[in-house]
């Protein structure tokens, strides 16, 4: 076996274990936000129990209303480049696939 077989199938690997990754990462996140909610029922909380609101005399930070940025896809190389899976892709993104890369690979 050559170095070169080796390393090809050493990023194979890498690849299906990184779909196995988010696939436990998920079903982990599915029963998280069932006990999640859940416990919110059972206590009657609001999102003012749990401080996901600005309470009254706190200062909310950015714009009112403005929609969180959800990241999906992080730079390796440079971790502030990210992506949120909507609209055009970023250009690292872009280079990175052109390259071979595959979307997996920048999960976040």
């Amino acid at each position: 076996m050559s170095k070169h077989e080796t390393y090809e199938e050493l990023l194979k690997q890498q690849e299906e274990l990184a779909k196995k990754i988010e696939e436990a990462r998920q079903s982990a996140v599915s029963a998280v936000i069932i006990d999640v909610k859940a416990l919110i029922e059972k206590y009657n909380l609001t999102a003012d129990d749990l401080g996901l609101t600005a309470g009254k005399g706190a200062k909310a930070k950015g714009k009112a209303g403005a929609a969180v940025k959800v990241v999906k896809y992080r730079n390796p190389a440079n971790p502030n480049e990210t992506y949120g899976g909507k609209g055009p892709k970023p250009a690292w993104l872009k280079e990175k696939l052109e390259q071979g890369a595959k979307m997996a690979d920048f999960a976040a």
